[in-house]
C-alpha cells in the first residue's frame, strides 16, 4: 500500500492573484507562430446544458458524468496565430483531419503521437507509416508525451486511473503505474475501485462498499468520471524523466518516481486541474482549472504567480457554469496559451511582459488541448493520404454541418447543429 502522502496547499490569499483584464492587450501577440488544436468533438453547446442540470443533483462539487459516453468525430487542426479567430468551416487551417475524440498531440522530430479514445498512435511523417499502441487497460487516453530522446512514449488512462511508458521502437510497455493499486482507490462518493477480488474482500469485510474491476474488457469505455476515484487527466515527464500527474477529482498534482513508484503530493487545494508540466526555463505550470487560474510555480512547487480568467472580456454561457480553463501549453518563454472553454476563447498570454490577446473559436468546438506546430513541411501534403478528412459547412437556415471520412474516402459520420450551436432534439449524449 501507498504511505500517506506530503501535501503542500495552494492556498487562497497567500499569492495575490493578477486577473487578465488587468494586463495590457497586445494585438500582436503570438502572430508569428503557429499551433495544432485538437477538437474532441464540436457538442460543447450541449455539453454546457448538460453540465447545467448536473449542477442541480446531490454532490454537485463531484464534477463528471454519471455514465460512460459513447466516442465521436473530432477534429486536429492547424492554424497561424495571424487570425483573429478560428473559423467553424476551416478554411483558415494549413490542415485538419478527422479523428476519434482526439486529446492530445506530441511532435518528436518526424513524429507525431496523437491520443484519444481508446488510441494512441505515432505517424513517422517522412516515410507516411502509422503505428498503434495498445494495452488491456487503455481507456480514454488523455495525454501522450515523448520522452526526451524520443525512444519512450508517456500516455494517462483516465478511464482507468493509469499511466502507460511505452517503447517507441517495439510498441511494447516499458513501465506502468495504476492509481488504485497506490493507495488512491477510493472515489469521492465514497466506493472503492479495485482490480483484485482478494482487495475488494479485504475492504468489504471492513464494511466499504467495492467495485471489481479485473476484467478491463467488461468496461469498454472505462469508468464515468464521476465515479473514478482520481480521474488522471495528464500524465507528463518531469525534468528527471519522472511523472508528473494531475489528479481531476482530487484537485490536486503528484509526482510519481518511476523506479519506486512512490507518488509525493506536490500541489493541493486546486479544483479540477490539468496538465501540471515543466516550464522551458525553470519551475512548472498549472491550469487549476475550474477556478480559472494558471498557476506558475517555482522549483520546488510552491506558487509564485497566479493569473485568473475570471474577469476576462467575454461571458461564460449561463451564470451557473463555473469557469474552465481546459488546458495550458508554453509556447515560448512565459507566453501561454490557455484553453478558456465557456468563452470559446484560445487566451495568449505573456506572463513576462503582462500581455494578452484572444483568439476566439466556435462555441461548438470543445478544444482540449494546443502544441506548437513544428511539423515537418510534408506535413500538408501526407495529411490527406494518412488521416481521414473532415469537411464544415454552414447552411442557409444557420444550421452548423461537419462530415468527417476516413482514408479511403468512406464516410463515417455527419452530424448537424442548430443555429443555437445544439443537437437537434439532443439525440447525441454528450
Amino acid at each position: 500500500m501507498q504511505e500517506p502522502i506530503r501535501t503542500t496547499t495552494l492556498p487562497d490569499g497567500e499569492t495575490a492573484v493578477e486577473e487578465l483584464s488587468g494586463f495590457q492587450h497586445d494585438d500582436n501577440l503570438g502572430r508569428d507562430l503557429q499551433i495544432i488544436a485538437t477538437v474532441k468533438n464540436c457538442f460543447q453547446v450541449d455539453k454546457n446544458f448538460r453540465q447545467e442540470a448536473q449542477r442541480a443533483r446531490q454532490n454537485p462539487e463531484i464534477h463528471g458524468r454519471e455514465k460512460v459516453r459513447p466516442f465521436y468525430y473530432g477534429l486536429v487542426a492547424a492554424y497561424s496565430l495571424e487570425h483573429a479567430q478560428l473559423t467553424w468551416d476551416l478554411r483558415d487551417a494549413d490542415w485538419s483531419f478527422s479523428a476519434l475524440e482526439p486529446y492530445c498531440i506530441d511532435i518528436f522530430d518526424n513524429l507525431i503521437a496523437l491520443c484519444g479514445g481508446n488510441y494512441v498512435e505515432i505517424v513517422d511523417m517522412e516515410n507516411g507509416t502509422k503505428r498503434a499502441f495498445q494495452h488491456p487497460w487503455l481507456r480514454q487516453a488523455h495525454s501522450v508525451q515523448f520522452s526526451g530522446d524520443g525512444q519512450r512514449l508517456l500516455v494517462s488512462s483516465s478511464g482507468f486511473d493509469a499511466i502507460f511508458e511505452f517503447e517507441v521502437s517495439t510498441g511494447q510497455t516499458c513501465w506502468e503505474w495504476f492509481a488504485w493499486d497506490n493507495g488512491f482507490d477510493q472515489s469521492r462518493l465514497g466506493d472503492y475501485y479495485v482490480r483484485t477480488r482478494e482487495r475488494g474482500a479485504l475492504l468489504a469485510a471492513q464494511g466499504h462498499q467495492v467495485v471489481v474491476v479485473d476484467d478491463p474488457s467488461q468496461h469498454e469505455l472505462g469508468i464515468p468520471t464521476r465515479f473514478c476515484p482520481v480521474h488522471i487527466n495528464g500524465a507528463f515527464y518531469d525534468r528527471d524523466e519522472n511523472v508528473l500527474m494531475t489528479m481531476f477529482q482530487q484537485g490536486a498534482a503528484i509526482h510519481v518516481d518511476k523506479a519506486t513508484g512512490k507518488a509525493t503530493s506536490i500541489a493541493s487545494g486546486l479544483v479540477n486541474p490539468h496538465k501540471f508540466h515543466p516550464r522551458r526555463e525553470g519551475g512548472y505550470y498549472v491550469a487549476d482549472t475550474r477556478r480559472g487560474e494558471l498557476q506558475l510555480l517555482g522549483d520546488d512547487f510552491q506558487v509564485v504567480r497566479r493569473i485568473s480568467l475570471r474577469e476576462a472580456p467575454g461571458q461564460i454561457r449561463s451564470a451557473s457554469l463555473t469557469e474552465f480553463l481546459q488546458s495550458v501549453s508554453e509556447l515560448d518563454d512565459g507566453l501561454f496559451a490557455c484553453v478558456d472553454i465557456h468563452r470559446s476563447t484560445l487566451w495568449l498570454i505573456d506572463a513576462n511582459v503582462k500581455r494578452y490577446r484572444g483568439v476566439a473559436f466556435p462555441r461548438e468546438w470543445s478544444v482540449h488541448d494546443v502544441a506548437l506546430n513544428h511539423c515537418l513541411p510534408t506535413m500538408t501534403d501526407l495529411v490527406p493520404k494518412l488521416f481521414g478528412r473532415v469537411d464544415a459547412r454552414i447552411d442557409t437556415e444557420g444550421s452548423k454541418w461537419i462530415s468527417h471520412f476516413s482514408t479511403a474516402g468512406c464516410e463515417n459520420a455527419t452530424y448537424q447543429l442548430d443555429a443555437e450551436g445544439r443537437t437537434p432534439g439532443g439525440r447525441i449524449e454528450i
